[in-house]
């Protein structure tokens, strides 16, 4: 990466926190929608309640029956329908909140097997809270049906991940077809090769030979922020995959990721 090693380890150690402060409008975006349906609906669900405990108490008193236990019946599954959706609306709140809270967090280096598919899914899910690229990025995500299993820190492979995906992002902004396909292939040795293919132009040229090792981060004159953020986010996945015995190769407008260990 062309930094002092201490500076180095520390520019990753601190990555997933950068891109939680970057993204974080839109993930009070993402969290915004839910909480505003939560609202609207226990509005309604107490109006409902109100309005049934009064159909009920007629009810007793009626000397017709049938139509007021009719409208209950329905007053009850409205409200029935108003709690399904406000479970559903906390499910994504948690789900945002779990995506974001975890991120920062050091603490456990110890490989462990995780499920490719879901953290592949989690990832992409965690950057919809760019809203550039949830609102404008046409996704193709194409995973096998037997999800694999790699044996890895999970903060590596989210970094991973993350470097790849946030400079895919990059190219995307400035590019009329704004689309992003990402699938997995099985190699002849049994590991993984994760394919991220955009529509943008090709990546700095500096990372450009294959080579997984960028001989710096910042190209000399003056490239300008996003070109140099781009070239971050490169590197840092190139070091992590270094980390992980796996291999990052850049050709054009497409990455690869090999899982098998070099």
């Amino acid at each position: 990466m062309g930094l002092d090693r201490d500076l180095q380890n520390y520019v990753i150690e601190h990555f997933q926190d950068c891109l939680v402060g970057r993204l974080v409008k839109g993930i009070v975006h993402n969290i915004n929608g839910p909480i505003q349906i939560l609202s609207m609906q226990l509005e309604l669900l107490a109006m409902g309640m109100s309005s049934n405990v009064s159909a009920l108490e007629r009810l007793a008193d009626s000397g017709l029956p049938g139509g007021e236990l009719e409208g209950v019946r329905k007053g009850l599954g409205d409200l029935a329908s108003r709690v399904d959706q406000m479970e559903d609306a906390l499910r994504r709140i948690e789900y945002n909140v779990r995506l974001a809270s975890n991120r920062g967090d050091t603490r456990d280096r110890e490989p462990r097997p995780l499920v490719l598919n879901t953290v592949l899914q989690e990832e992409l899910d965690f950057w919809k809270a760019d809203l550039f690229f949830k609102h404008q990025v046409e996704l193709r995500l194409d995973l096998p049906e037997e999800p694999p299993i790699v044996v890895v820190p999970e903060k590596d492979i989210r970094d991973l991940l993350d470097g790849v995906l946030g400079a895919c992002v990059e190219q995307l902004k400035g590019a009329e077809d704004k689309e992003l396909h990402v699938f997995v292939d099985k190699a002849p040795d049994d590991s993984m090769i994760l394919h991220f293919v955009h529509s943008g132009p090709a990546f700095p040229e500096a990372t450009g030979t294959g080579d997984p090792a960028l001989a710096r981060a910042v190209p000399a004159g003056d490239p300008g922020p996003d070109r140099v953020f781009c070239m971050l986010l490169l590197a840092i996945a190139q070091e992590v995959a270094k980390r992980l015995g796996w291999e990052v190769r850049i050709t054009g407008s497409a990455i690869s990721i090999s899982t098998s260990h070099q």
